[in-house]
């Protein structure tokens, strides 16, 4: 079972809590400054809107990154 992240690029600051805390799903998107899926998870990536699929096991890393993005612009789905 994957779980599905999403990373609203409009309400990213790019402030880089998520990848440094979450650096294997998480990356800066050199081109908006913003925070996106890396290529390895990603099913989806514009400059307003970067999802992807990942790994079951990475639910609880990624809550803390949820809890730690200061402008909600990370979504997680099941």
């Amino acid at each position: 079972m994957k779980l599905k992240v999403k990373v609203d690029k409009t309400l990213c600051l790019g402030c880089g809590a998520c990848w440094v805390k979450c650096f294997s799903i998480f990356e800066l998107d050199k081109k908006t400054a913003k925070a996106k899926i890396v290529k390895k998870y990603c099913v989806e990536d514009t400059d307003e809107i970067s999802v992807g699929h990942v790994p079951i096991d990475e639910e609880e890393r990624l809550k803390k990154v949820l809890e730690l993005c200061p402008s909600g612009a990370i979504f997680l789905e099941h």
